[in-house]
């Protein structure tokens, strides 16, 4: 991303991105029944997100957001963050805080 998105997360698990040189709302869905934690990649047009459902999803930012991928977690997701190359994403866990990286290859893989 070029720092021009914005991403909006909600309690009702709506997502909505905007392009900040114009505030167009660029897309806006339903994600999650609740988004707990959202990142952008960092050279791909995709989104993570985590739900209150304990679900990870990659998003695929097309003309309509698609699902990449979705994984189960073991807790809920508090806070998602793409390394620079957007090969692993880190997650804490919302109960204990604790670390998890996976790894990201158009879907996900835990390592």
């Amino acid at each position: 991303n070029d720092n021009k998105l914005l991403l909006i997360t909600s309690a009702n698990g709506q997502l909505d991105v905007f392009d900040t040189r114009n505030w167009k709302r660029m897309h806006s869905w339903k994600a999650h029944n609740q988004v707990t934690a959202a990142a952008f990649h960092p050279t791909e047009p995709i989104i993570a997100t985590a739900g209150y459902d304990r679900s990870l999803k990659l998003w695929a930012m097309e003309s309509t957001p698609r699902i990449l991928a979705q994984e189960s977690l073991d807790e809920t997701a508090a806070t998602l963050q793409f390394d620079k190359s957007g090969k692993r994403l880190f997650i804490t866990r919302n109960v204990d805080k604790s670390l998890w990286s996976v790894e990201v290859k158009g879907r996900i893989s835990e390592k």
